[in-house]
C-alpha cells in the first residue's frame, strides 16, 4: 500500500490526480460521443453520395429507355410510317454514350432515315409485313434487361447492352431491340467525385461480381480477399438497396457503404478506413491528451514549487521546534511571505518568546515551591507522649497552606493556615506569616497574645491589598492533659474522644489575620486529655474536594476514616484520609489546596 509522507504527495494524489483522472474521464467521454457521431455523419452522408453517384448512372441509363419507349409507342401506333420509326433509333444511336442500336438482332444500317434508305431497312430488317402484322398494343409486355458490362473490339472499350422486348397481345411476333451503351460514359461523372478517388469503391451486381474498382489490384469478386467487412457488405446488399457496415474493432478498422441503382440491378460499394473517417477526432484526442499532459507536467512543476516552500519552512519551523525543546530558546525564523506560512511562522517566533518567558516563570515556580516544601516541617518531631503526622498537597506549584509545629518548653503547639487563594501571592503572604509567627511565639505563653501580635504584623503588610489568611493554633500541656487554641477564622478542628467515641468541635471566634489589625484574639480550653484520644487539624481542601459529580468528599467521611482507623498510628490515619480523598475525586483535579495534621495521645507524661 502507498505511504504518504510529503505534502508533494498529498497534493498529487488527492487534489491533482482526481482532476488529471475527471479530465481524462471527460476527455475519453467526449472521444467516444465525438467518434460515434462522425461514424454516423460519415454514414449518413456516404448513403447520401452514393445515391447522387447512383442516379448520375440511373439517368444515363433512362435516357435510352426513353428513347426505347419511344419507338414502341410510334410501332404500336399505326399512323406513323416505319421510316419515321426507324429515323427514331438512328437518332437514339447517334446519341452520346450509345455505340449500337440492334432491332430483332440486326444492327440498323447507316443509310437508315427517309426514302430509299428506309425501304431498304425493311427490307433487311424483315419487311413491314411482320411490323404490320402486329394487331393491338405491344407496350404491355415490354421489359429491360441490362447486361454485364464485357469487352467490345468494335468500340475498343467495354460496353453494357440494353434488352427490351416488346410481345403482342396476340403472340403473333415481338419486337427485340438492344441498345450498346459506353459503360464509362456511364460512370463518366463519378471519377471526378472526391470520395470515388480517395476511397475505395466497387460497382458490383447483385452477386458481388465486380464491373469497376479503384483498387489498384485487379479484383474480381467482393469478399474474395476474406475481407469479413466485404463478406457482410455482400451479404447485406442482397437482403437491402442500401445501408452501412462497420468492422467489429473499436473504434472499427474499416466501414462500408452500399447503395442499389434504380434503372440497373447493380451497387455501388464503398469501403473507407475507420482511421481515414475519424482523422479529425483523433487528432483532437491526440491533441487533447498531449495538452493535458502539458498542463498535468506544468500544475506538477507549480505544485513542486509551493509544495517545496511549504515544505522548507515546516521543515524550518520543525527544526526550530526541535531547539525550543531542547531549550534553545534565543531564535527567531525570518518572515519571508504574507500568507498563512508567514502568520504561522511569526506566531511560532511569539509563542518561542512566551515560551522562554513561561519556561523562566516555571524555574522559577519550581524555586519558590523549594523553598515553600523547605519552610513546611519534612517530618513530624519527636513529641514524647504524641503520635504526630502531618502533610500537604498543594494544587499548584505553590500554595497559601501552612502547617508547623512548635516546642516552647511547657507545651507543644501545632499551627495549620489557608491563605485565600493560590499561587505566588499566596506563597508569599504564607511565608510572611510563618516567620511572624516564628518571631512571636516564644515571647510568651499567651497564645492569644502570640496570634494577636501575628495578625497586627500581617494586616499593617497585606492591609490594602486584600489578602488575608486563616489559621488554628493549638497547644497541648502535656503535664496539665489539657490544650488550648486560638481559632483565627479557620475551620474549627476535631477532637476524637476514644473513650466516648464521640467527636468534639474545637471551636471558637475570631477573625482571618490582615483584616482587622487591632482585633484581640481569645483563647479555648479543653481538658481531660487520655490516651487513644485524637485531635485532626486541617484546611478546607480535604473535606471540599469534589468528585466529576460534584459530589463533596465532607466532613463525616473524615470523621469515619477516623473513628475506622483510631487504632492505627497517627501516619496511617493521615495516609488513608489522603487516599480516600484521592479515590473520591477520581479523574477530577484538585481545586484547592490540602493540609492535615494527625496528633494521637498516646500517653501524657511530663517531660519538662
Amino acid at each position: 500500500m502507498l505511504k504518504i509522507k510529503t505534502l508533494q504527495q498529498r497534493f498529487v494524489i488527492y487534489m491533482l490526480a482526481p482532476v488529471a483522472l475527471l479530465m481524462c474521464v471527460m476527455g475519453a467521454a467526449g472521444f467516444v460521443y465525438a467518434r460515434n457521431a462522425i461514424l454516423t455523419q460519415w454514414e449518413e452522408a456516404t448513403v447520401l453520395k452514393l445515391q447522387r453517384a447512383a442516379h448520375h448512372v440511373d439517368m444515363r441509363l433512362a435516357r435510352p429507355k426513353e428513347w426505347v419507349s419511344l419507338y414502341l409507342k410510334l410501332v404500336e401506333d399505326h399512323r406513323h410510317a416505319m421510316s419515321r420509326r426507324l429515323d427514331i433509333l438512328k437518332k437514339f444511336e447517334n446519341s452520346e454514350g450509345v455505340v449500337a442500336v440492334y432491332l430483332n438482332g440486326e444492327r440498323l444500317p447507316s443509310g437508315v432515315g427517309s426514302g430509299r434508305s428506309a425501304s431498304r431497312a425493311n427490307d433487311h430488317m424483315g419487311g413491314s409485313p411482320m411490323m404490320s402484322r402486329m394487331p393491338g398494343s405491344i407496350g404491355r409486355n415490354r421489359a429491360f434487361t441490362v447486361t454485364e458490362p464485357r469487352y467490345n473490339p468494335d468500340s475498343d472499350n467495354r460496353t453494357v447492352s440494353l434488352f427490351t422486348r416488346a410481345v403482342s397481345d396476340g403472340e403473333e411476333a415481338d419486337v427485340e431491340i438492344e441498345v450498346v451503351l459506353d459503360f464509362d460514359y456511364l460512370l463518366e461523372d463519378m471519377p471526378f467525385t472526391k470520395w470515388w478517388r480517395s476511397q475505395k469503391t466497387f460497382l458490383v451486381d447483385g452477386g458481388g461480381h465486380i464491373f469497376v474498382s479503384t483498387s489498384a489490384v485487379e479484383r474480381n469478386q467482393l469478399g474474395e480477399t476474406g475481407d469479413q467487412v466485404e463478406v457482410k457488405t455482400l451479404a447485406a446488399l442482397q437482403k437491402s438497396d442500401s445501408g452501412t457496415l462497420r468492422g467489429e474493432e473499436h473504434p472499427p478498422r474499416e466501414i462500408s457503404g452500399f447503395f442499389r441503382l434504380t434503372e440497373a440491378p447493380w451497387y455501388i460499394v464503398v469501403f473507407a478506413p475507420g482511421e481515414e473517417i475519424l482523422k479529425p477526432i483523433i487528432r483532437f484526442r491526440n491533441y487533447y491528451f498531449l495538452t493535458l499532459g502539458g498542463f498535468v507536467l506544468v500544475i506538477l512543476l507549480l505544485i513542486r514549487r509551493v509544495t517545496g516552500q511549504v515544505a522548507r519552512s515546516v521543515n524550518q519551523l520543525s527544526a526550530a521546534a526541535g531547539d525550543i525543546a531542547r531549550g534553545q530558546f534565543d531564535l527567531a525564523l525570518p518572515e519571508r511571505t504574507g500568507d498563512e506560512i508567514g502568520t504561522l511562522t511569526r506566531s511560532f517566533n511569539t509563542m518561542a518568546v512566551q515560551l522562554k518567558e513561561r519556561i523562566d516563570l516555571r524555574q522559577s515556580l519550581d524555586l519558590a515551591k523549594e523553598v515553600q516544601q523547605n519552610l513546611l516541617p519534612a517530618k513530624a518531631p519527636d513529641f514524647p507522649g504524641l503520635d504526630v503526622a502531618g502533610r500537604s498537597v498543594y494544587c499548584d506549584q505553590t500554595g497559601g497552606d501552612y502547617f508547623d509545629y512548635l516546642d516552647t518548653g511547657q507545651s507543644f503547639q501545632f499551627v495549620v493556615g489557608d491563605v485565600a487563594g493560590h499561587g505566588i501571592s499566596a506563597a508569599l503572604l504564607m511565608s510572611s506569616v510563618r516567620a511572624s509567627l516564628r518571631q512571636c511565639y516564644d515571647s510568651g505563653d499567651d497564645i492569644g497574645a502570640v496570634i494577636s501580635d501575628v495578625n497586627r504584623h500581617i494586616a499593617m503588610d497585606v492591609g490594602n491589598s486584600g489578602q488575608f489568611m486563616t489559621l488554628f493554633y493549638l497547644a497541648i500541656d502535656s503535664d496539665r492533659k489539657t490544650m488550648q487554641w486560638v481559632r483565627a477564622g479557620h475551620d474549627p478542628g476535631m477532637l476524637y474522644r476514644l473513650s466516648a467515641d464521640r467527636f468534639e468541635e474545637l471551636g471558637g471566634t475570631g477573625i482571618a489575620l490582615g483584616v482587622d489589625p487591632e482585633w484581640s484574639f481569645s483563647i479555648q480550653n479543653a481538658d481531660n486529655l487520655q490516651g487513644g484520644d485524637i485531635v485532626l487539624l486541617g484546611t478546607d481542601g480535604v473535606w471540599e474536594a469534589f468528585n466529576r459529580d460534584g459530589v463533596m468528599f465532607g466532613k463525616a467521611a473524615v470523621k469515619q476514616m477516623l473513628r475506622e482507623k483510631r487504632d492505627q498510628p497517627a501516619g496511617v490515619i493521615l495516609n488513608s484520609v489522603f487516599e480516600a480523598v484521592a479515590s473520591h475525586a477520581g479523574e477530577t483535579k484538585i481545586a484547592d489546596d490540602m493540609t492535615l495534621i494527625v496528633v494521637k495521645i498516646a500517653a501524657l507524661k511530663n517531660n519538662h
